[in-house]
Order: structure tokens, then C-alpha cells, then sequence
């Protein structure tokens, strides 16, 4: 199951975003998560389904990085 969310990254609550994180991925759900300039790669890829699956990119190529990322769900 693929599940499509963009935000800025920085949940509101960090604990309850990694706890529905964890939920998600054990219902089967993929997590790709996309950081820009700024972004903490470090909380995105604990969020993300799997290590490669948390990319950051310049906002300048956001649209390459949303690809790229895309691609990545068929490396299973």
C-alpha cells in the first residue's frame, strides 16, 4: 500500500508522528519521506520505511528527488 503526504517535516509532535510511523509500516504502508534545505534527514529517515527510502534534495530539485524517491518503492 502506498500512502502520499507532503509536509514540512517538522511534526508538531515528534513522538506521536514516530509512533504513527511505526503503525503504518506494520500495516504495510511505505514511508518515503523528502527533505530539503534545512530539513532534519536524521528524523525523516526514523520515519521513513526504510534507510534508503529518506533523501534529501534542493528545492531546486524537488521534482527529480520525488521521482527518484518514487522508484525506490520497487527496490523491495
Amino acid at each position: 500500500m502506498l500512502f502520499r503526504s507532503i509536509t514540512d517535516g517538522g511534526p508538531n509532535d515528534r513522538a506521536a508522528t514516530l509512533a504513527a510511523a511505526e503503525a503504518a509500516k506494520k500495516a504495510g504502508i511505505d514511508i518515503i519521506t523528502l527533505g530539503t534545505e534545512g530539513s532534519d534527514l536524521g528524523f525523516l529517515r526514523s520515519i521513513a520505511s526504510r534507510d534508503k527510502l529518506a533523501q534529501n534534495v534542493t528545492t531546486a530539485n524537488l521534482q527529480i528527488g520525488m521521482a527518484s524517491s518514487a522508484r525506490l518503492l520497487l527496490d523491495r
